[in-house]
């Protein structure tokens, strides 16, 4: 009875995390419109430097989307819970981080799917594949990061943004991070920009481990 029962939960706990058939997923009670905030340059570039030498530059690199595209994926911030960053692999290991917005039934993979590596949309029965994959080679870390509505509609409602970076960063707890480097066009000049403004975000809802 004790082996049947274990076997039961075990079952269970796997077929909440990923569902097989309908590829969803249910989103933490805690996740929210407010998730995430801005953090200094110098701290940004410094978690980023850290991951660098954890994985010694292997799985480093920006991941960039620019305005037109962002706003594409996720379309108006307003009317969305949130963005998902979710990392995944293909059946040869190679890595796909996959960015889509969240609406307010919290599932994943229910609206476009882009992946980051490649800059084309998936299917979810792709996305959830590779997510799979991710998640039973990495059970420590996390498989994906959330960032409330609240930040991407701050990104959007600037007229001079024009791309943002997406980057893995490793923290001072060694913590896995996934950080948004924003970047805005300055004041135009005699015709020409006068370079870029940057804005980093971080604080997103990792999960697992969820917070409470």
């Amino acid at each position: 009875m004790k082996k049947l029962f274990i076997a039961v939960l075990i079952t269970s706990v796997l077929t909440s995390c990923h569902e097989s058939k309908d590829n969803t997923q249910k989103f933490p009670k805690h996740f929210n419109r407010q998730v995430g905030e801005q953090i200094p340059l110098s701290v940004a570039n410094r978690w980023v430097g850290n991951f660098s030498s954890y994985t010694k530059g292997r799985t480093t690199g920006a991941y960039s989307l620019d305005a037109e595209t962002l706003n594409d994926i996720i379309g108006d911030a307003s009317q969305q819970l949130g963005v998902v960053i979710h990392h995944g692999l293909d059946v040869n290991n190679d890595y796909h981080p996959m960015i889509f917005a969240m609406n307010d039934d919290g599932q994943l993979f229910t609206s476009d799917i882009l992946d980051l590596s490649t800059g084309l949309l998936v299917s979810a029965e792709q996305a959830h594949d590779w997510a799979a994959n991710y998640s039973e080679t990495h059970a420590a870390t996390p498989w994906y990061h959330f960032f409330g509505s609240d930040v991407v509609r701050e990104i959007q409602s600037n007229e001079a943004f024009n791309y943002v970076d997406i980057v893995r960063g490793l923290n001072d707890e060694n913590e896995e991070q996934v950080l948004l480097f924003v970047y805005n066009t300055k004041g135009v000049s005699g015709g020409r920009t006068d370079g870029e403004d940057v804005t980093v975000y971080d604080a997103s809802n990792p999960c697992p481990p969820c917070a409470n």
